[in-house]
């Protein structure tokens, strides 16, 4: 697994390096001591797998706020999806800034998103499968769960390769930042 740095504070893409023989592949997506030794103190509380089945499907920007923050691990298992971080915390030198990454099944990329980012994503393929890691446990209190709108003007610097056809009425109801 190879590391790198990205202009969101903490947030760091990761290349995950497949073995591959007459089998098939065999791909580790997470080995906590490789965190450890970047210095990213996370093990896994829960993890949820995202079946979209249609391409142009948008999920997010969800977030939890303070104090039920959870650090994400994202990998997509089948497909590929647009991904969009945006860095919410207000002291953080990287504050609303974005990092736009295409993650797929094909290039082995996962994106490790810290406390107080949100996340969505645009699936570029039908039948595309996301896995989330996270640190902690979902808080089901409505008023710790929250998200962006995908159309929010603050960041219209995002250049979408599709438009987003699929949006839920609760990702829809989101109010802009």
């Amino acid at each position: 697994m190879k590391f790198t740095k990205t202009k969101i504070n903490g947030c760091f893409i990761i290349k995950n390096n497949p073995k591959n023989d007459k089998r098939g592949s065999f791909t580790r997506n997470f080995c906590q001591n490789l965190y450890l030794k970047k210095n990213i103190n996370f093990s896994v509380k829960q993890s949820n797998i995202f079946e979209n089945i249609k391409k142009g499907t948008f999920r997010g920007f969800h977030y939890q706020k303070k104090p039920f923050t959870e650090n994400k691990i994202i990998n997509c298992v089948s497909g590929a999806i647009f991904n969009v971080v945006i860095d919410l915390r207000k002291n953080s030198k990287s504050f609303k800034k974005m990092l736009v990454q295409k993650i797929s099944s094909k290039n082995k990329l996962s994106i490790y998103i810290p406390a107080g980012c949100a996340n969505g994503f645009l699936t570029l393929e039908n039948n595309t499968y996301i896995q989330y890691l996270m640190s902690d446990f979902f808080e089901k209190n409505k008023n710790s769960y929250s998200g962006i709108r995908f159309d929010d003007k603050i960041f219209r610097k995002i250049r979408w390769p599709i438009k987003p056809k699929i949006i839920s009425k609760k990702d829809l109801s989101y109010s802009n930042f």
